[in-house]
Formats: C-alpha cells, sequence, structure tokens
C-alpha cells in the first residue's frame, strides 16, 4: 500500500472516529482502551500530586479562560481584536512549553478566529490518525522536543513556514524552576534566546505572553527599562508582591529588532546563579 493511499485510510479513520466529536474541545478514546485509560490515570494522578504547585503557579486548568487568568493583571482578550479585523483568515497562534489544549479548544468555538495553531512541548503522545486529522482538518501542528535545543526551534521553525505570529501564551507549568541547578543560568538565558526567535517570527503588535519564575524579576525589570525605552507600552511586567513563585510579563512586537539584554545583567546573573531557582 503506497503512503498516500495509507495516509487517505488513516485520514478516513480519523474522520469516523472524531465525526461525532467534532463539537468537543479534546477528543477522548473509549474507556475500555487500556492505553487511554492508563494514560488518563496516570494524568490524574499528576493533578492530584501537584495542587499546591498548581495554586502557587497560577494553573487554573487547560482551556482558554484559564489560561487568560494566568496573564489576566496585563492582558485583556479584548487587545486581540484589532489583529483579528487585519488578520481576515485568522490569527496564527502558539502554545510554547505546552500542549496546545486551549488552541484546540478555540478551532470548536468562538472566542478566537484562529488561521493555523502550533504548540511546542517535550512530547507528542498522539496517536496517528488524530495527528492527520489535527493537521490537516484543524491545521493544528504540534513540534515535540527540548524547546533550548536548536533542533527543536529549527523544526518549528520549518513548520511555521512563512507564517508570521499573531498571538503566543507561554504557560510551563512552573517547569522551568524543575531544572537541574547548574543549568539555572544557563537556561535562563537560552530562554531570552528563545523568546528573541519567537519575536523575529511576530506580526507587527503581535502580542507575546510570558510565565517564569519571579526569581529572574531583576532581570526582567532591566529588560522592561530598556525595552520601554525604545517603544512605549511595548513590555509590560507584573509584579504581584503577594505571589513569591512566579512573574508574567506582555511583549508587544513594536520595533523589527528586539533589544538584546544588556550585557551587564547577564554577567549578574551568572554570578547570582546559586540563588536562581530557574
Amino acid at each position: 500500500m503506497s503512503s498516500q493511499s495509507e495516509q487517505s485510510r488513516l485520514l478516513q479513520q480519523a474522520f469516523s472516529r472524531l465525526d461525532k466529536k467534532k463539537n468537543q474541545p479534546q477528543f477522548r478514546r473509549r474507556p475500555h482502551d487500556d492505553f487511554w485509560a492508563s494514560l488518563a490515570r496516570t494524568q490524574e494522578n499528576i493533578v492530584t500530586s501537584y495542587t499546591d504547585r498548581e495554586a502557587s503557579w497560577g494553573i487554573y486548568g487547560e482551556n482558554f479562560r484559564s489560561h487568560l487568568k494566568t496573564f489576566s493583571h496585563i492582558f485583556d482578550v479584548a487587545e486581540l481584536n484589532p489583529l483579528m479585523q487585519v488578520s481576515k483568515e485568522g490569527l496564527v497562534v502558539v502554545d510554547a512549553l505546552g500542549p496546545g489544549g486551549w488552541i484546540k479548544e478555540q478551532l470548536h468555538k468562538e472566542d478566537l478566529s484562529i488561521k493555523k495553531g502550533f504548540a511546542l512541548t517535550l512530547s507528542d503522545e498522539r496517536p496517528d490518525f488524530e495527528k492527520i486529522y489535527d493537521e490537516h482538518t484543524q491545521k493544528f501542528y504540534l513540534v515535540p522536543g527540548n524547546v533550548f535545543s536548536p533542533d527543536t526551534v529549527d523544526q518549528f521553525l520549518t513548520t511555521l513556514k512563512d507564517e508570521k505570529i499573531d498571538f503566543l501564551m507561554c504557560r510551563p507549568y512552573g517547569g522551568l524552576s524543575c531544572l537541574p541547578l547548574s543549568l539555572n543560568t544557563l537556561n535562563a538565558v537560552l530562554l531570552f534566546g528563545f523568546i528573541h526567535t519567537l519575536y523575529e517570527k511576530t506580526k507587527d503588535n503581535g502580542i507575546l505572553l510570558f510565565q517564569t519564575t519571579s526569581q529572574l524579576e531583576p532581570l526582567l525589570k532591566a529588560w522592561d527599562a530598556q525595552l520601554n525605552s525604545h517603544h512605549q507600552n511595548m513590555f509590560t511586567l507584573d509584579i504581584d508582591a503577594k505571589n513569591e513563585t512566579f512573574r508574567v510579563f506582555k511583549l508587544i512586537k513594536k520595533t523589527e529588532d528586539l533589544p538584546a539584554l544588556p550585557l551587564s545583567q547577564i554577567r549578574a546573573l551568572f554570578r547570582e546563579r546559586k540563588k536562581l531557582s530557574f
């Protein structure tokens, strides 16, 4: 059987399995399916184990509205209206460091008009038929791997092709705080490099939302002052004195090139690396 006919068969299989559930934000397999039942139990255990951590990291759920709640102090969904008016075909949206659940949900709702959705996360557990359905029917693409790896970033850029990002949310579930201490500073610098890459692929006035550890607050404050000196309201940092765990910030593309972090701040970050939990 040719690869084309095999792909066609899988796509037909996807339609037959998912047609009756097309209005649901997430597609669930049969309860008696051993693999998916086991996965569901594993996910339930993880959620139970991380209840306290979720609360401290502002994790309120996996859907679109729960993500917006994390960024509620710095972003209102109405800010996307001008972008949707310009992008007649719909928005190009990205879930960075997440599986894209909120994007797939919005493909079946009317809060956002989405042209294409992309997600970058560590692994892809979807069966083949769902991958084909997502890409061919929903225009949703998932790139698995370490986002700090050049190979993963290159794969994402290849998948993105000539598209430009309208809207991105990066809410990494507190995972960045679990990196080995010896890699804290390196990954902090790589994070800002990753942000630069995303910025370059963002449309003018596109909106990028990020959540990160509060230990980076001094660095974020320095970047805040630097970026807003180039263009007012380009960078918005939320410093919630009541929350000791994370910070959120909004970056709007106002200039062609994103000014880099001051070298002195990066050196200071290396000097203070033992104090960071990033």
